[in-house]
């Protein structure tokens, strides 16, 4: 599976970055990974930063390699924030 969820994608589409609705950038070697969760709680939600903060670290370390000649280092951004509520219109 790649970075955008589907088997198979060409890699065109595995380096393209959305932007803004309707457009797009091609980067390669970058890629995007989006979807949105509903906690139950708050601690819930805590377990799984938790759980994941530590995934990440065991990827990192698996493939991390300072000493790699001619690697190319990379930034890994994660962002998780609430969405916002949908507003309820109310008759005047």
């Amino acid at each position: 599976m790649t970075a955008h969820g589907t088997a198979g994608a060409s890699a065109s589409a595995r380096d393209r970055i959305r932007l803004t609705p309707g457009r797009t950038m091609t980067t390669p070697g970058a890629f995007r990974k989006e979807g949105a969760r509903l906690f139950r709680s708050a601690a819930e939600r805590a377990q799984f930063s938790s759980e994941l903060t530590a995934a990440i670290a065991q990827l990192a370390a698996r493939y991390h390699d300072a000493s790699a000649p001619g690697g190319r280092s990379h930034r890994l951004v994660l962002v998780a924030h609430p969405l916002p509520q949908e507003r309820k219109e109310t008759a005047i």
